[in-house]
């Protein structure tokens, strides 16, 4: 990219004012549902107020409300205005009477449909819930803005509090205006018994035939439940529009903890080489496929002559004899995004629309496509398949544990900022509909660097792409089933992560994320050095600092988790695409101290990506600095374990697998740790869906018995490399193996 987002367009709440954009829906993978528990949900039987359902109302406002029949839903809905309000708002919900509110289930979640309209900007979805003390409001779990069509609207609960026997809800309106609401559903979303979040798995670690726990963490917190007459605040989502201004880079409050191995024993620091072979493309999206070769994605690769022209480009490079392959490439792919699937094939979602047209005040920005490719490895061949709901460039896409790819961010077709949240639905191939996803309507940024937990909520570490962070303390937990946002507090320089390396360290069961460096684009202070560190696993997670990284501080950091269990961190600029920083270092999660080492030889900033291979080592593409060059050669890293004896050797490697399966491996040497590393696809610093998970094993002698995980949180479905780390800290090779 030559040109800054316009911060205006990027903040904009735009979905708002977009008439008949649904606003909520279906989570897991394409969920599987129990009988309908709504009487009367179409709201036919009945006249003034229609049969089971009754009007609340509290607070102090007007209120006029009455069935309607002629709606234009196609069936009869129910009208609330009210006026003059101070406080309070007013509801049409299902009757706490019994046989009409719905009978529910302690610890299970539901799923509520309804379609509305109003002139109201601010209505929220509220619930109520039955115990042998009464009736007591619940929560809020959605808030609704005006919209001037119909929308079918769904949101799943939490889980039922403990001692719930029934539930009542409905639709409550809390700003003057009017709202309409019919055809209602409820049902109860069935477990899918493929997927499971808790573990108690065992592993060992000693050659003998004894175990040692490794449990597959998962943090299921009990829902939070209010017994107070509801105060309704659901706010208008806040979008602020800031100008950026001049930060000062602040006094680390850590002091570096470096160590200084010696410079020239590559079995210390490791060994860099740059290839002779150059690339054949202006490869900026790098994915390692299931068969060891790696996709590069360029598109027009930020040449607007390429992009009038029409030429876009993929190639796939083979790192066993160097090759390439020229890939029909059939729109510009340049700046999508994109992640493993399930089945090991690549989903390759948006790409630019447009280039700025230049000229002043009002021309376009960069525009993001809706059109989503799949790149078969078998094949070498793009399919073109659904469209989503809107454009996006610079979109992130997180592979969920139930299969199905979350994506938002980036900006879309018209070129503001994309507030819609997408889910790809695996088993069927498509894109829910907007009206079928939990939605926020908030602006992620672009490229949020957005990652899996094993609770199955997600996490923003607070890395981006752009300018400052996201508006409060630039971090959050994200429950994305319930569209509810946490901030976490801690990051420090939160408006400097532009283009910081975030990665969750190694083994994933720890649930700790790091995030080094950044810099910021608008204001072009000098990029920092800082690292924080955030736990979980803690029931109030906060960032803490860490021992800064070793050298100036840079942004452009590309970070790779290597199967020693450490992180490579290499390549930067001290400011926007200029300044190249030549430092990398190794980060031991254990001790929390960094390792300098050599840098890559050959200076890489923007549009340089880096990507572990299966045989352990490290391969670094591109470089796009300000004068829009382009870097072609490729650098290829050997970490210090490649020039150490001893190294073991693993076979019997299935390449299919599922949750809890067993094999029996033949391995050399005593093992440490059988561990899987998801295959990485990286773009602009980040790789959201990279990880090492530690593997339960028994060893016996040379035979090493696994079991995979159960939590398809702790796993993602995709590809991974699965090896063993020696007790003298080798690891083996890698062989392929697709989880699902």
């Amino acid at each position: 990219m030559t040109a800054r987002p316009r911060p205006h367009a990027l903040r904009r709440l735009v979905a708002l004012a977009v008439a008949g954009v649904g606003l909520l829906v279906a989570v897991a993978a394409c969920e599987r549902y129990g009988n309908e528990l709504v009487q009367n949900g179409d709201l036919a039987a009945g006249t003034t107020i229609p049969d089971c359902w009754q009007l609340a109302s509290w607070g102090e406002h007007t209120t006029e409300a009455g069935r309607v029949d002629d709606s234009g839903l196609g069936s009869p809905a129910y009208r609330i205005e009210i006026g003059q309000r101070t406080s309070g708002d007013a509801k049409l919900i299902t009757s706490e009477v019994a046989g009409c509110s719905p009978t529910v289930t302690p610890g299970t979640t539901y799923r509520l449909w309804f379609s509305y309209r109003s002139t109201s900007a601010r209505s929220s979805v509220t619930l109520f819930r039955h115990t042998a003390e009464g009736w007591t409001y619940w929560t809020d779990v959605q808030q609704l803005p005006a919209i001037d069509t119909w929308t079918r609207v769904s949101v799943a609960t939490p889980p039922v509090p403990d001692g719930t026997d029934r539930l009542s809800w409905g639709v409550s309106v809390v700003e003057d205006g009017a709202l309409l609401t019919g055809k209602y559903s409820m049902k109860e979303i069935k477990p899918d018994p493929s997927a499971s979040t808790t573990s108690t798995t065992a592993a060992t670690t000693t050659t003998e035939a004894t175990t040692t726990t490794l449990a597959d963490t998962t943090t299921t917190e009990e829902p939070t439940t209010t017994t107070e007459e509801p105060t309704t605040t659901t706010e208008e989502p806040t979008t602020t529009t800031e100008e950026p201004t001049t930060t000062t880079t602040e006094e680390p409050t850590t002091t570096t903890s470096t160590t200084v191995p010696d410079p020239d024993d590559p079995s210390v620091v490791g060994r860099w080489t740059v290839l002779p072979t150059e690339m054949t493309a202006r490869a900026l999206h790098a994915t390692v496929l299931r068969d060891g070769r790696v996709l590069l994605i360029a598109g027009s690769g930020n040449s607007t002559d390429s992009f009038t022209a029409g030429s876009f480009k993929t190639i796939v490079w083979d790192p066993s004899d160097g090759s390439f392959l020229d890939v029909p490439t059939p729109e510009d792919l340049f700046c999508s995004g994109h992640v493993t699937l399930a089945d090991g094939r690549v989903l390759v979602q948006g790409g630019t629309k447009s280039y700025p047209s230049g000229g002043g005040t009002g021309t376009a920005e960069y525009a993001g496509l809706r059109s989503s490719h799949i790149f078969d490895p078998a094949t070498n061949r793009y399919t073109e398949v659904d469209d989503a709901n809107e454009g996006h460039w610079y979109p992130t896409l997180t592979m969920l544990g139930t299969g199905d790819v979350w994506m938002a961010g980036g900006l879309k077709e018209d070129t503001s900022g994309a507030v819609n949240t997408e889910l790809w639905c695996d088993l069927q191939q498509r894109w829910y509909r907007t009206d079928e996803v939990p939605q926020t309507w908030s602006f992620w940024g672009l490229y949020p660097h957005m990652f899996q937990l094993n609770d199955g909520r997600l996490f923003y570490s607070g890395a981006h792409v752009f300018g400052d962070g996201l508006p409060g303390t630039g971090a959050s937990i994200y429950e994305w089933p319930t569209a509810r946002i946490d901030d976490v507090p801690g990051l420090r320089q939160k408006d400097l992560r532009d283009q910081a390396a975030s990665v969750l360290l190694p083994p994933a069961q720890d649930q700790e994320v790091l995030i080094v460096g950044g810099g910021n684009i608008n204001t072009n202070t000098d990029a920092i050095d800082l690292a924080d560190i955030i736990d979980l696993k803690d029931p109030t997670p906060a960032y803490r600092p860490t021992a800064d990284l070793p050298g100036p501080g840079k942004m452009y950091v590309n970070a790779a988790i290597l199967p020693d269990r450490t992180v490579l961190t290499a390549h930067g600029a001290r400011h926007n695409r200029a300044d190249e920083v030549l430092t990398a270092a190794i980060f031991h999660p254990d001790t929390e101290t960094w390792q300098a080492i050599p840098a890559d030889p050959v200076p890489r900033q923007y549009h340089s990506t880096m990507v572990l291979l299966p045989d352990g080592r490290v391969a670094s593409f591109g470089s796009n600095p300000a004068d829009n060059s382009y870097e072609l050669r490729i650098s290829i890293y050997e970490p210090p374990y490649l020039f150490r004896s001893g190294r073991p050797t693993v076979t019997g490697v299935p390449t299919t697998a599922t949750y809890g399966d067993e094999a029996t491996l033949t391995t050399t040497g005593p093992i440490a740790k059988v561990q899987l590393l998801r295959t990485m696809s990286v773009t602009h610093q980040s790789d959201p869906n990279a990880r090492l998970v530690d593997v339960p094993f028994v060893q016996t002698g040379d035979s090493v018995r696994i079991q995979l995980p159960t939590s398809s949180n702790l796993v993602p479905p995709g590809t991974y490399l699965l090896n063993v780390l020696g007790t003298n800290g080798v690891p083996s090779t890698s062989e392929m193996v697709t989880i699902s």
